[in-house]
């Protein structure tokens, strides 16, 4: 018995197929949703640099912003309006004349919670976060609202750079 050449079976695509095919590339490339990009590192240090106040301190506490405060964050529409006390243990440069001691007011937006733990924000920026007893170096702008001087820090999260290591315990004043 001899054995006869062998068939290879090969995969046809139907008209069907490439018809799904198409659809769902062309849904790929119609529908992205929000995308965005980071800034390269040089941009990011160009614009810190010129913040007109550049101050290095401790955060004393972070709590929910008045109400009040929302329309002073007209580009981060998708979060809820936090602040944090600094207490300034060096200023680096400053619009207005601050001294080591004295306490600043920094304005920023707070993630909101999002089932499944998936935080709400789609900005493109990087989320400030911060804790009590933080050493942080803060890139701002102020704007005086009502009588009171805040600072929004001019790129989000990396205008607000945490130099105390992950995890570390809080320091006793």
């Amino acid at each position: 018995m001899t054995a006869g050449p062998r068939k290879e079976k090969t995969l046809v695509f139907t008209g069907n197929c490439r018809c799904i095919s198409g659809l769902l590339i062309a849904a790929m490339l119609l529908l992205p949703g929000k995308a965005y990009g980071m800034l390269p590192p040089e941009q990011i240090q160009a614009k810190n640099l010129a913040a007109s106040d550049i101050l290095i301190g401790r955060v004393e506490e972070v709590r929910p912003a008045p109400a009040g405060w929302r329309n002073l964050l007209p580009l981060l529409p998708d979060g809820d309006p936090w602040s944090f006390t600094l207490n300034l243990t060096h200023v680096v440069k400053s619009s207005a004349p601050l001294k080591a001691g004295e306490r600043a007011t920094v304005l920023f937006i707070q993630e909101k919670a999002a089932a499944g733990g998936i935080a709400a924000l789609r900005t493109g920026w990087l989320a400030v976060r911060v804790a009590p007893g933080d050493l942080v170096v803060v890139y701002a702008n102020p704007q005086d609202h009502e009588g009171q001087r805040l600072l929004l820090p001019l790129l989000a999260g990396l205008s607000v750079v945490r130099l105390t290591p992950p995890n570390a315990p809080a320091p006793k004043h």
